[in-house]
């Protein structure tokens, strides 16, 4: 018989991609999307978890977004990701869950940092202003997890993903995440012929970017090896957001003028994963080049944006 996956977030933007990759991997998999279960009210996660009986909880299931919103709406996003996860936990453990996987994110590294960022420095200093609401929620998932190994036998893993992006992203300007964003606004200025973009920051932060169907195998590879411990996900390699938006200009064609709005907030100056443990312990990197990513992402969006 199939293990049966639980998977929470099933409709979002990772979350698609995670029961793509649980199916081709044989899995037995039941998809939440917000609409099937509202995790918020613990009943009636417990009534779905009870239901479903699942072997595996995989929590992929959170609220987000980019620098804006983190600075914005902390207390939302601490909140709702908090309560989400704690009745998640508690429903998989009484469901009977015997293993429980928690997706976690390098918003909850320190934000001062200037090398790699290893598994072991995640507790090492605090998170970064601009992200602290969202980013305590992760360090929060991974204490709650070892929590519930060490007192109830839950076989536990807590992935910590860089940031992702593909197609499916929120491209919403007001909510989404940098990569996105700036997809969003090069390839309606160069279908429009703007004269000139205008970026937040200085474009001198250094981010690592994930293709998002990479993130999954990573997901269910970490799954599948028996470790315990924090393990970074990601391609270990960082770029500038002036670099990355000297590629996207390249790739969307787009001849304008670009301008750089000093006055908007940079956030962490970098966050680049150290991934040896990743490669050591998995055996597993990441396939698809950044510059490759982001051609099917352009693609992708021009292609949503033509369709309505």
């Amino acid at each position: 018989m199939a293990t049966k996956v639980l998977l929470t977030g099933g409709t979002g933007f990772l979350g698609r991609a995670l029961e793509k990759q649980l199916r081709v991997g044989g899995y037995d998999v039941v998809a939440l999307g917000s609409s099937d279960c509202d995790l918020i009210d613990f009943e009636a996660t417990l009534t779905t978890f009870g239901a479903i009986q699942p072997d595996v909880v995989l929590h992929a299931a959170a609220v987000t977004g980019g620098i804006g919103i983190c600075s914005e709406k902390p207390a939302t996003l601490f909140h709702q990701n908090t309560s989400m996860l704690l009745h998640v936990l508690e429903a998989a453990r009484i469901a009977k869950a015997t293993h429980f996987v928690g997706i976690g994110s390098s918003c909850a590294y320190p934000g001062d940092r200037w090398g790699d960022l290893s598994e072991e420095e995640l507790w090492n200093g605090g998170l970064h202003p601009s992200v602290e609401g969202f980013g305590v929620t992760k360090r929060i998932t991974e204490a709650g997890l070892r929590a519930y190994q060490k007192e109830f036998g839950l076989r536990t893993q807590f992935p910590i993903l860089a940031n992702l992006y593909g197609e499916h992203d929120n491209f919403d300007l007001d909510s989404s995440h940098v990569l996105a964003a700036l997809v969003r606004r090069f390839v309606e200025a160069a279908e429009e012929g703007a004269a000139a973009v205008t970026c937040w920051g200085s474009g001198s932060p250094i981010r690592e970017f994930l293709y998002v169907d990479d993130a999954a195998e990573g997901v269910v590879k970490l799954m599948e090896t028996p470790v315990s411990q924090p393990i970074n996900i990601g391609s270990g390699a960082g770029i500038t957001i002036r670099d990355l938006v000297g590629e996207i200009v390249r790739l969307t064609g787009f001849k304008g003028e670009i301008h750089w709005d000093t006055d908007r907030p940079d956030g962490s100056p970098r966050k680049v994963l150290d991934v040896r443990h990743m490669k050591n312990l998995m055996d597993w990197r990441p396939q698809t080049a950044l510059s490759e990513g982001l051609e099917r992402t352009i693609a992708w969006y021009r292609q949503s944006r033509a369709s309505g």
